[in-house]
């Protein structure tokens, strides 16, 4: 990724919520990309180098509370000046430093029932700090907080590292600790010299030219013959996949085009895995098999033979269905699953249909389990139990379907 691309990331995982980690080599402007984001924000940024911080730096360091009768209480943690507060601003911060008080653009924002402070916390040089360091950074990148404190409203969270060109100080790698970033790679290339040339031609002038022109002959001139590593690859995980949601929704409500979309996925759960997941397509979707199951039975019937895609397409009936078994289901959208249900039973997948019938009652036989779904007698009873509560239940659903309650019956002990 170029440098104007990782802005539009960097805005992405913003607007998800999530923390992403710039990774490049030295000196290509992962910090000045990111104040120049914040700049055209409109908001701040305060850059913090782990690489020089102890972990009371971040955590703050202890005191004693005092309470109001003048008695000492618990101990608490101040925290450090520099780190954004929704009352004061930190003097660390770019907006604070250049104007030497509050600025304008915030005390417009209060006017008009904003927060006034906003901006970027952009700890650089992670991976190359303290043990300590890092453990202290361990909340604060995911929840956005450390200890009792909490960054304001209007803050989020970017991180950057150097690839690791052979030099190291710490244990960085633990995979939980990773797995909390959207991981970003600031690359070399015609679109990184497009941005590399702007920002020489506006800060350098003249002398810009001929160091361009040189540049240009070979790009180990610009940058050396470091191999690109960070030590790790990325992993996918239900943590991941929860970001991936909220990027997907996010870039659908507010329109970022399609290779940021890509390129913050696959530092979420992997480049691979990112394009298979952008390239999968399915026949039938859940909510097709609920609300009328009749317009794709056949389709079902051909996923027949693909196991994987038949389990995951389950999977996403039993998150949209369960709700409806808590008394306020449409017994049409009911009945449909359980035909989608008795069409598996009779197939060669059937301990499918028993999978999709012990989630759907799952919530509603907590102590019974799935005994409810292979033991007829044992339904019955349960769906009185639940008819006596009110409302229609999936026990009932199945159980006022003998032959498809045989079925399961059958498939449970295997006959």
């Amino acid at each position: 990724m170029n440098v104007s691309e990782i802005k539009e990331a960097v805005l992405l995982c913003r607007e998800a919520g999530i923390t992403p980690f710039i990774w490049g080599k030295h000196g290509l402007g992962k910090s000045s990309g990111v104040d120049q984001l914040a700049d055209t924000m409109g908001i701040g940024m305060v850059d913090m180098r782990c690489s020089q911080l102890e972990a009371s730096d971040l955590r703050g360091l202890p005191d004693r509370e005092i309470t109001t009768d003048g008695t000492i209480g618990r101990t608490i943690y101040l925290p450090p000046a520099d780190l954004p507060d929704a009352k004061r601003c930190s003097p660390a911060c770019t907006i604070f430093r250049k104007e030497g008080h509050k600025g304008q653009i915030c005390i417009d924002r209060e006017k008009a029932g904003e927060t006034g402070c906003q901006g970027i916390l952009f700890l650089d040089e992670l991976n190359r700090s303290e043990d300590d360091v890092i453990q202290a950074t361990f909340q604060l990148v995911y929840d956005k907080a450390i200890g009792t404190y909490k960054l304001p409203k209007g803050w989020s969270v970017v991180v950057a590292g150097n690839y690791l060109e052979g030099y190291t100080v710490n244990n960085f790698g633990d995979a939980a600790f990773l797995d909390r970033f959207c991981h970003l790679d600031l690359t070399l290339g015609g679109p990184y010299m497009d941005d590399w040339a702007a920002y020489m031609k506006s800060r350098c002038g003249a002398a810009a030219d001929k160091i361009l022109q040189f540049v240009g002959f070979n790009d180990t001139h610009l940058a050396g013959k470091h191999e690109a590593d960070r030590g790790f690859t990325v992993q996918p995980s239900p943590r991941s996949w929860e970001m991936v949601a909220r990027v997907w929704n996010i870039s659908q409500e507010q329109g970022f085009e399609k290779n940021i979309v890509q390129h913050v996925m696959s530092g979420l759960i992997g480049r691979e895995l990112a394009l298979q997941f952008e390239r999968f397509t399915t026949e039938v979707i859940p909510t097709e098999v609920i609300n009328d199951f009749s317009k794709v039975k056949e389709k079902v019937k051909k996923m027949l033979k693909s196991r994987n895609e038949l389990i995951g397409l389950v999977w996403g009936v039993i998150s949209n269905a369960k709700e409806l078994g808590k008394g306020q289901g449409d017994e049409k959208k009911m009945n449909n699953v359980l035909d989608f249900m008795e069409v598996i039973a009779k197939s060669a997948e059937r301990d499918t249909a028993v999978m999709l019938a012990r989630s759907l009652c799952a919530d509603e036989t907590k102590t019974l389990g799935g005994a409810v779904v292979s033991n007829p007698h044992l339904a019955r009873m349960a769906a009185k139990f639940k008819a006596k509560k009110g409302g229609r239940s999936w026990i009932q659903s199945i159980t006022e379907r003998p032959d498809l309650q045989e079925l399961m019956s059958k498939v449970s002990y295997g006959s």
